[in-house]
């Protein structure tokens, strides 16, 4: 077995494991591209960064199996406009396409007077916002109970706020599109937004 330098391995649970990058690395050896591209996209939308990049691993294993693989779905990551964070995202965008909705600002920075905010999905023509709500991301109190504070706020500024999930989004996509459709054809009632 060969021995990784140490900046690839990292300890958790006492247990000597890979690094993330080092992980989606070994995993772009052997997994199909889509798999790579979910890899990058969890660890993205999980915040799991480490000291040591996958572009650092592209820099000490150029001609390694599986880099060809990474450089490919970093340049599709960076070439796609409005990167999405997680698989119902990327979900909710064909689901758009299909209903003929208008798509989104992924991931929009918002400036409020408490400070910026990230929003998964801005239409700022009509004010409207739509967060996609997983479980990984908003099942925990602190996370719940940040949503809607954060979600005040947003109405407060004039903003219109409309949670999605991902069983609403297969088990009544007709309600939801259509629902969608009346919010976003709505012209926005902030005088802000009419400048």
């Amino acid at each position: 077995m060969a021995t990784l330098p140490a900046d690839e391995i990292t300890v958790e649970l006492g247990i000597p494991v890979t690094t993330v990058p080092r992980t989606v690395f070994d995993l772009a050896a052997t997994g199909p591209p889509e798999q790579v591209e979910s890899a990058l996209r969890q660890s993205e939308y999980l915040r799991l960064h480490d000291r040591l990049s996958l572009h650092d691993l592209l820099e000490r294993y150029p001609g390694r199996r599986g880099a060809r693989a990474i450089r490919t779905a970093l340049a599709r990551r960076s070439e796609r406009p409005g990167r999405t964070r997680s698989p119902l995202e990327e979900r909710f965008l064909p689901f758009l396409d299909g209903h003929r909705l208008p798509r989104p600002q992924l991931n929009a920075w918002i400036q409020l007077p408490e400070g910026m905010v990230q929003v998964d999905c801005l239409w700022p023509e009509t004010m409207n916002v739509v967060e996609l709500d997983g479980w990984e991301g908003h099942g925990t109190r602190a996370a719940f109970d940040g949503d809607r504070s954060r979600d005040r706020a947003l109405r407060v500024a004039g903003y219109d706020v409309t949670r999605i999930t991902w069983s609403q989004l297969d088990d009544e996509p007709s309600v939801l599109a259509k629902d969608l459709r009346s919010l976003l054809s709505r012209p926005s009632s902030n005088p802000r937004n009419h400048t």
